[in-house]
């Protein structure tokens, strides 16, 4: 009714007009309108509101500001259009500038909200968040707070900022530290569930790649609180604890970290992974099961005492798998696959070679015929890691062309999918078989000599693979 009235455009003429006393309750009217309805953030907008509530901000008032803080966060929340509008009016600064008000708890907290809001995926939008130099006054008033509903505001809006890429992610994670984020996981109450994620992402972060900080998690007994937020109502929070959990357990080239497997298992993680595997669908989502069976997976690579502590853990069971292997879904199909041949011994109602043939089966075909290349790589980082577990695996793949289906992939292709099919084809060279058919293949096609050595510099090549191939030059062999 206030809208088709044209009250919007006069309640914003009345602030405009600096009115003694009028400016906090016709603000206060405006918040109203948009907490009570959403949709009409962008009539307010179009009314001229975003740069007029801008200039407030620079009101020494602190009701003012709150209020003003609040009508931008529900302005620009789920709104790029208004988000971006905001930025190009220069909003970040003053609220990255009242954000540093530690003496109004109120008014700090709904500026760093403002700024989350602001930042949440819009890349325009957080890279001037960035430039405006929003990160060390929010890390530093993160690490100096106790109060749980401020480290959650400067926690998400941190993250936010970071946005997607693992480089950025790492860096804000290392600037909050393995020791707060282990805090952020042991938080309850109403914050406690964005911190909770935010630790376990932040840890799981650490523990990936080369500069990993697997042992400083460890020594910092991270382990034993991310296993307790297994039982976490939140399926978002159980999610990435699992994958981090599994970040934990391996290292580059699929290494196992034998002393954190330990940790895990004594801390009872083997137990809650096995029963998410097992019930996820009545607690959580078919992705977290998926999710717990590669963790257990990852968990008992290579290792025989670690799959048998699975199995005295309850276990898993073939139907645990089977409907995975024909989902629509690449990726569930792709791990369920993988987690087959991992678990194959310790599947109980159903034969170690009948599993182990069957995933492997599912592996190649999703290779062969899946189109996106997110998939295409994790299948082939899949072949990867089973190319160097136990004897037999390799040769099984080969015996079924997995070899011409990687090679069509070293073609001019994505770079994530040629780096993971040149290492499971540089672990396939150790097999006999596969040593020789890579030789054919690369005579066929010399150029992919060249890209194997390129993607596999960190890796492994079969010396006797190298040795052929230098022969087959020497000797003038196409």
């Amino acid at each position: 009714i206030l809208a088709k009235a044209g009250g919007i455009k006069i309640l914003i003429s009345l602030v405009t007009k600096n009115l003694k006393g009028a400016s906090v309750p016709v603000l206060n009217i405006i918040k109203e309108v948009l907490f009570s309805n959403p949709e009409m953030a962008g009539q307010v907008c179009d009314a001229g509101f975003l740069p007029i509530a801008v200039k407030l901000m620079s009101r020494p008032y602190t009701s003012l500001r709150v209020t003003i803080c609040l009508n931008l966060l529900k302005l620009v929340s789920g709104n790029k259009e208004n988000q971006t509008e905001c930025i190009d009016c220069e909003g970040a600064a003053p609220l990255i500038m009242v954000s540093r008000a530690n003496k109004y708890r109120d008014l700090q907290t709904s500026a760093i909200r403002a700024l989350y809001e602001l930042s949440l995926d819009n890349i325009y939008a957080s890279n001037n968040i960035l430039e405006e130099g929003a990160v060390l006054p929010l890390m530093q008033i993160l690490k100096k707070s106790r109060a749980l509903s401020l480290q959650e505001a400067i926690s998400l809006t941190l993250w936010s900022l970071a946005g997607p890429d693992i480089n950025n992610k790492r860096s804000m994670a290392s600037m909050m530290g393995v020791n707060l984020l282990i805090e952020f996981l042991g938080a309850a109450g109403p914050s406690a569930e964005n911190l909770n994620y935010i630790g376990a992402e932040g840890l799981g972060v650490l523990a990936q790649g080369a500069h990993n900080k697997q042992m400083a998690i460890a020594e910092a007994n991270g382990i034993q609180p991310l296993v307790r937020q297994l039982r976490s109502a939140s399926t978002n929070v159980v999610t990435s604890v699992i994958q981090t959990l599994r970040h934990l357990c391996i290292g580059i080239g699929y290494v196992t970290n034998t002393a954190n497997q330990t940790t895990i298992a004594q801390s009872r993680g083997l137990k809650f992974l096995v029963a998410l595997m097992a019930h996820s669908k009545a607690q959580h989502n078919d992705k977290v099961g998926i999710l717990a069976g590669t963790a257990l997976a990852t968990f008992s690579f290579n290792n025989v005492l670690q799959q048998k502590a699975i199995a005295e853990c309850g276990g898993v069971r073939w139907h645990n798998f089977a409907p995975h292997l024909t989902s629509k879904d690449d990726i569930a199909a792709i791990n369920a696959a993988f987690q087959a041949v991992v678990l194959s011994r310790i599947i109980p109602d159903e034969e170690p070679a009948v599993s182990s043939a069957e995933g492997i089966k599912e592996l190649v075909n999703r290779l062969e015929h899946t189109k996106k290349d997110h998939s295409k790589a994790l299948a082939a980082d899949c072949i990867a890691r089973l190319s160097h577990t136990r004897a037999g695996v390799p040769s099984a793949m080969v015996s079924i062309n997995v070899i011409p289906h990687l090679c069509k992939l070293l073609e001019p292709q994505n770079d994530q999918v040629r780096g993971a099919v040149a290492v499971a084809l540089g672990y396939l060279s150790f097999d006999h078989k596969g040593e020789r058919e890579i030789l054919r293949m690369c005579r066929e096609n010399p150029h992919f000599i060249h890209v194997l050595k390129y993607y596999t510099k960190n890796y492994k090549l079969s010396p006797a693979f190298l040795e052929a191939w230098q022969h087959c030059v020497h000797v003038g062999l196409p």
